[in-house]
């Protein structure tokens, strides 16, 4: 069996719809070709649309020179290696061959797909491929790798990111890699944000899901309403600037636009006569429940709000036939 054919049949176990894509995917020699070195590992040209030929490796010693790389990464805590473009697999290689005992999981975001149908064809992959700690992301989908960083949010907060950048892969693909580390710090910091708030608002959050316990009860699950607005053109409200412009445009659209409010534009709203069909609150201060205060919702109105939100809201809301959404 060779290389590919082995690593092919231990992706195919873990990740099947990836390794039907590998299968067919045949790299266009005219623009990807292997050659050799004298230390018996190949290399690869890479030829853009352009015609401009990039060398993805060394000419001469590949694996020494990814060797020399992983010596940057800071060994002295555990950590999430995250290879900006994999090359031929040869720095994943040696990571796991070297250091598989220092991280949690490790992660792969590769813009090409071609080059890591090479990858599997040049160097073994098949045990890493069978490790639930690695974790891949081919092709660049923004919003696909934004859900796999979701997924995979608590290891690296629970760790730091060791960012190992493959130059060549970063100088064809800059764009595509900008974007996808600057999506990953603010994932990274709205987690932060997100651990501060629970860390100081913890007994408030506390009290408010026992304060809102029999609303959460009686209320209507999201479940029930998945898809009620399905077709239907809808608007969605937030506080700001262009709002205090802009806010008279919504008078009489009630009819035509389903009206989707965040909590502090609300407030905004009723000064104007604009009665939205939906409140959405999530925030568990008291400093939220401010901008309710005085106001008197029409019945029509739905609140969706978190079983954590301030309890003042929920339990103040008009309660009319379940017209509260938790």
């Amino acid at each position: 069996m060779d290389i590919f054919q082995r690593n092919w049949e231990a992706l195919r176990a873990t990740r099947p719809a990836l390794a039907a894509q590998m299968e067919s995917m045949l790299p266009d020699p005219r623009y990807y070709r292997l050659i050799e070195t004298p230390s018996g590992v190949p290399s690869l040209e890479l030829t853009n649309a352009e015609g401009k030929t990039t060398l993805w490796h060394s000419r001469y010693e590949p694996i020494r020179e990814v060797q020399r790389e992983l010596q940057a990464l800071d060994h002295s805590r555990i950590y999430v290696p995250l290879f900006g473009g994999l090359g031929l697999g040869y720095g994943l290689r040696a990571l796991w061959n070297n250091y598989r005992d220092e991280f949690f999981d490790a992660i792969v975001l590769e813009p090409d797909p071609s080059i890591f149908r090479l990858a599997m064809q040049v160097t073994r992959l098949d045990d890493l491929f069978a490790d639930p700690r690695l974790h891949l992301h081919l092709g660049t989908d923004l919003d696909a790798w934004a859900e796999l960083v979701r997924r995979i949010i608590p290891a690296i907060m629970s760790s730091t990111v060791q960012y190992i950048p493959h130059r060549p892969s970063q100088q064809n693909h800059s764009p595509f890699f900008a974007s996808a580390l600057a999506s990953l710090h603010q994932r990274i910091q709205l987690t932060q944000a997100e651990f501060d708030l629970m860390i100081k608002s913890g007994a408030r959050i506390q009290d408010n899901l026992w304060d809102n316990l029999p609303r959460i009860v009686s209320s209507i699950g999201l479940s029930q309403v998945r898809g009620l607005l399905e077709g239907k053109p809808a608007i969605v409200i937030a506080a700001g600037p262009s709002l205090d412009k802009n806010v008279h445009r919504l008078r009489g659209q009630e009819h035509r636009f389903t009206l989707i409010a965040v909590d502090t534009a609300y407030r905004t709203l009723k000064q104007q006569g604009i009665d939205p069909h939906i409140v959405v609150t999530t925030d568990p201060t008291e400093l939220n429940a401010r901008h309710f205060e005085g106001i008197k919702p029409a019945p029509h109105t739905l609140l969706a709000f978190d079983p954590e939100v301030y309890s003042t809201i929920p339990i103040s809301w008009p309660f009319r036939d379940r017209k509260s959404v938790v």
